[in-house]
């Protein structure tokens, strides 16, 4: 079974308490929270929250289906790492042609990996038709970017996935997700850095 599918299983053991409320139809969280605690009536709260739940799959067959699942279970900080090694990866040349040593030990502060930004200078990645990568580099646009790749990932979720996501996260670790237009190519390249930044964050951990 899928980790996503056993969101659905036991939602109770995922849901943020301060999401509650809101799925059992309830205004105050010390309720909603007081009906969750109860272990007769937990199996009946977690069949309340699947049917509100958008539908998932009924299977993940392709590698960007099993990525974008797995994503939907991972937590704010590992969210916000792998945005941040994508946001190097994909402005690689700007890091490289940064003559700063200031600067650059900024970016190196900010992303907390010395050898990510050494392995720039001879690996390979795609290149983007038309989204905009940075031309100057620093740690503030950097961290811009970050978010703004962040808020692409959302938008890339389809929405039974980002709505798991949104009820295991607090509304402040969220972002307003971006999409791309149908049938953009851009969003293949994108999805190749979330994959590439995906295995070096992990292989790193």
């Amino acid at each position: 079974m899928h980790a996503l599918r056993a969101f659905d299983e036991a939602p109770l053991d995922y849901i943020l308490p301060e999401n509650l409320p809101v799925m059992l139809g309830v205004r105050d969280g010390a309720i909603a929270a007081t009906l969750a605690s109860s272990r007769l009536l937990r199996p009946a709260i977690n069949r309340r929250i699947r049917s509100e739940l958008p539908p998932l799959p009924d299977a993940f067959p392709s590698a960007n289906d099993r990525l974008l699942a797995e994503l939907a279970l991972e937590s704010a900080a590992e969210l916000d790492q792998l945005c941040r090694v994508m946001s190097v990866l994909i402005n690689r040349r700007a890091i490289l042609a940064t003559t700063s040593g200031a600067v650059l030990r900024e970016i190196v502060a900010w992303c907390g990996d010395q050898a990510l930004i050494f392995s720039l200078h001879d690996a390979r990645f795609p290149d983007f038709l038309e989204f905009e990568v940075l031309s100057v580099a620093s740690h503030e646009l950097l961290d811009a970017y970050a978010l703004r790749l962040k808020a692409h990932l959302l938008g890339t979720l389809p929405p039974a996935y980002r709505k798991r996501l949104e009820l295991r996260l607090a509304s402040e670790q969220l972002c307003e997700p971006l999409t791309f237009v149908p049938g953009d190519p851009d969003e293949a390249c994108f999805m190749e850095y979330v994959a590439l930044a995906r295995r070096y964050r992990d292989a790193k951990n």
